[in-house]
């Protein structure tokens, strides 16, 4: 039950945070796990992009990141015995974007 508050505005708010936290709970509990964290992911940059505090530009360069990247003109990866190239040109993307 969500918590009661005044003024209604406050209450308001009070509601869609409870509905939001039921909603990803009931949907959570139909996920199979591999499909959970993706979920997750979706519903904390929804919520983050509905207050404000990303853009949806934000979503859609961590989402793409490094896919425009051409491997054979980027530096080599100094740590490539661990690291997979697509990460190294994701993290080299994510280092040259501004976000917020």
């Amino acid at each position: 039950e969500s918590e009661k508050a005044q003024p209604t505005s406050k209450r308001v708010d009070k509601i869609i945070e409870f509905l939001t936290y039921r909603v990803y709970r009931y949907m959570n509990r139909g996920l199979f796990e591999r499909d959970k964290l993706m979920f997750k992911l979706m519903v904390t940059m929804k919520i983050m992009v509905v207050s404000g505090k990303i853009t949806a530009s934000d979503v859609s360069t961590f989402l793409k990141v490094g896919s425009s990247l051409d491997p054979k003109t980027e530096r080599a990866c100094p740590q490539s015995r661990w690291m997979p190239q697509r990460v190294w040109m994701n993290v080299l993307q994510l280092s040259r974007t501004p976000f917020g």
